[in-house]
């Protein structure tokens, strides 16, 4: 008989135990579910701001591109002639015809550029608006002709 009040004792001392471990197991559970909802959140946030600075760095690289595509002419021209050349070699408008313009603008006396490209044309035609005491159409001829390693040909000039 003596046994059995440590029977309850040892009873009522696992049962303690086990309500404890009981007690911080679901502690522990609410705090994993916490924290799997931290991560999650934290994740959400940081994919956001990484699509941010892609779609910033996307935008910027538009702006940068788009800039460059457009021929730059002087607002203020002292053009008193007017030449067209003939050009055979270009293949498309914008690289071949934005580079032979670019290249023609940089001569000193050159105002601007007017590029007419036909595809279906293999001879386009360019008109420069320069001015004839600083530069000549020989020297218009020679800067198109060395432009790409000598891929356009001036056929002629009006």
């Amino acid at each position: 008989m003596n046994e059995l009040p440590h029977i309850k004792a040892k009873t009522e001392s696992t049962s303690a135990f086990f309500n404890s471990l009981l007690t911080s197991v679901i502690i522990i559970y609410a705090n994993i579910d916490s924290l799997n909802r931290l991560i999650t959140n934290f994740t959400t946030l940081l994919n956001h701001k990484i699509m941010k600075v892609f779609y910033t760095l996307l935008f910027s690289v538009f702006l940068i591109t788009s800039c460059n595509e457009t021929t730059s002419h002087p607002s203020i021209t002292a053009a008193n002639s007017s030449v067209e050349i003939s050009i055979q070699g270009m293949t498309c408008e914008k690289m071949c015809g934005g580079t032979v313009c670019r290249g023609l603008e940089k001569l000193e006396g050159v105002n601007s550029t007017e590029l007419a490209f036909n595809p279906e044309n293999p001879i386009d035609l360019v008109t420069v608006n320069f001015d004839s005491s600083k530069v000549s159409a020989e020297e218009m001829k020679e800067k198109v002709e060395s432009i790409a390693g000598g891929l356009y040909k001036v056929k002629e000039i009006n």
